[in-house]
């Protein structure tokens, strides 16, 4: 049956029930003919049609690969390997579906690391060793330097969890770690195919030199952790036995410690690339576009807490403001010899700016006082709320209020991501230097808006919202970041507000609440 498009087969639960009572039955009965013969595994790994190999026939196949191996049929697990290079090498070999093949070699090494934990080493010199093409060739076995390596890099980099939930090998790993368990024999399995490498030094086999080193990491980061993942492997391969890599059918210490001494070989050529980096290191053009970027998507992002102004242009009492921040850079952020990059740079130095903005706002309440100020218990808010008889041609500024207080003090709701009381509209403003309610009529309200600059040597780098920053212009003597934003507070001729301050302090009150007069009584 042919498939145009593709699309996975996923077979019926009862068809996978019958398989795996048929492997059942093999796995019980020694002289059964499917103890011996892999008819299944050609079924499922059908050359013939166009079906990719789904997560459920590898979840099948490992668990019949790991019961045939514990009951000894060995004749099964070779009679599989013959299939499984067949498919690879007539299947997959010239297909362009790259995650296929990866996924596919990814699963038999898998079963290498498999054969080597169960020490079948008669089984691991099988399939070192088969091959069904002139000249040789061993497709599911890497044999390269650069791939074995490639291949520790790739597996090193993905989740844990993965050799856990696909690859699991024996009820001795349950429990905790034993993801690093399987990962630990995963390396082992790879420092045994480094030796390999001198039994298969021909070029026919890889149209390459098996030997050859693979090439140095671009930034310091990729060399430092491959320097790491050799040392790993020199580790590993120094603790193999002579006697497995004879019953492997491997030469034996000499090549150990000739693959050891490539690998440290391999170590030094990645500290020189480091040295030379740091020697020829510069400032990197896209880690700069990527900080402006981020500085930019920021700044448009950012949803201001205060109360804005319509009017951009200049009026009487507005009071201006710079708010401004420095960083200087890591190198590791800024250089290009260094992969890293900082994802929440621009984030952070934005709220930085805003954070000033809002200090400043509140420090107008601090220079004009209130006409009226109550602290009133936290339990008795919604009573000192209805005693002020708030109309909705007020505002509510709520100081320093943590969010839950809002949906736990009666009387305010909220609506589209707003709050409002008495159809009040209600600011949250952050504050570190008070917990109160301020009431204020709507025209009395400061309002902020954005100002630009005229009096800076930095560059406008986001024009709706006057955003100026030196990131262009950075060096690598002076990775000095500095962004600046332009404000106006417009502040009424006279700001008259009274303040509620909330004291979770204090027990409920009475006479306190009592104190409590309606707005209109306080002139405003």
């Amino acid at each position: 049956m042919k498939n145009t498009n593709r699309s996975p087969f996923i077979y019926p639960v009862y068809i996978v029930q019958v398989l795996n009572q048929l492997m059942e039955d093999s796995v019980k009965n020694r002289n059964g003919i499917l103890s011996k013969r892999a008819d299944i595994v050609e079924i499922l790994y059908n050359q013939s049609n166009n079906f990719p190999i789904t997560e459920q026939v590898y979840q099948m196949m490992w668990v019949w690969i790991i019961k045939m191996l514990n009951a000894g049929h060995y004749d099964w697990i070779k009679q599989y390997w013959n299939i499984a290079n067949q498919y690879c090498t007539f299947k997959l070999e010239y297909s362009n579906k790259k995650d296929e093949k990866n996924k596919f070699l990814e699963f038999h090494i898998m079963v290498g690391v498999l054969l080597f934990y169960k020490k079948s080493y008669n089984l691991l010199q099988h399939i070192f060793n088969f091959t069904n093409t002139l000249p040789a060739k061993y497709p599911l076995i890497p044999s390269t330097f650069s791939q074995i390596f490639y291949i520790y890099e790739e597996l090193s980099e993905k989740n844990k969890r993965m050799y856990l939930l696909n690859y699991h090998m024996s009820m001795v790993f349950e429990g905790a770690g034993e993801e690093n368990k399987i990962e630990g024999l995963l390396v082992n399995y790879l420092a045994l195919l480094m030796i390999r490498l001198y039994d298969v030094n021909d070029y026919n086999i890889t149209y390459s030199n098996p030997l050859d080193t693979p090439a140095t990491g671009n930034t310091i980061e990729e060399n430092d952790n491959k320097i790491e993942l050799a040392n790993i492997l020199i580790e590993r391969i120094k603790r193999i036995t002579d006697d497995q890599l004879k019953e492997c059918g491997l030469s034996t210490m000499k090549n150990q410690r000739v693959v050891v001494d490539l690998l440290k070989q391999y170590i030094a050529q990645c500290s020189q690339k480091n040295n030379d980096l740091k020697q020829n290191s510069d400032i990197s053009k896209d880690k700069q576009e990527l900080i402006k970027a981020s500085l930019i998507d920021s700044v448009k992002e950012y949803k201001p807490q205060l109360p804005q102004s319509s009017k951009q242009e200049v009026e009487e009492n507005d009071k201006e403001f710079t708010a401004s921040q420095s960083v200087k850079l890591d190198e590791y952020l800024i250089l290009n010899s260094h992969s890293a990059i900082s994802s929440n740079l621009g984030e952070a130095l934005i709220n930085a700016l805003n954070s000033q903005v809002q200090q400043f706002y509140c420090y107008q309440f601090s220079l004009n006082s209130a006409l009226k100020n109550y602290t009133i218990p936290y339990r008795d808010f919604s009573r000192a709320m209805k005693r002020l008889s708030i109309s909705p041609k007020y505002v509510l500024l709520a100081m320093g209020i943590p969010t839950h207080f809002f949906d736990e003090v009666e009387g305010f709701i909220r609506e589209n991501n707003a709050i409002h009381y008495n159809k009040s509209d209600v600011y949250e403003i952050p504050s570190n230097n008070e917990t109160s309610i301020l009431i204020m009529k709507k025209e009395d309200i400061p309002c902020y808006k954005f100002r630009k600059l005229t009096d800076t040597t930095l560059t406008e780098i986001e024009s709706t919202r006057y955003l100026f920053s030196n990131v262009d212009s950075l060096t690598k003597e002076e990775p000095i970041l500095t962004v600046k934003q332009g404000f106006s507070i417009h502040m009424p001729q006279k700001l008259r507000y009274i303040r509620l301050q909330v004291a979770y302090h204090l027990e409920s009150d009475e006479m306190l609440i009592q104190k409590v007069e309606p707005i209109t009584n306080n002139i405003i």
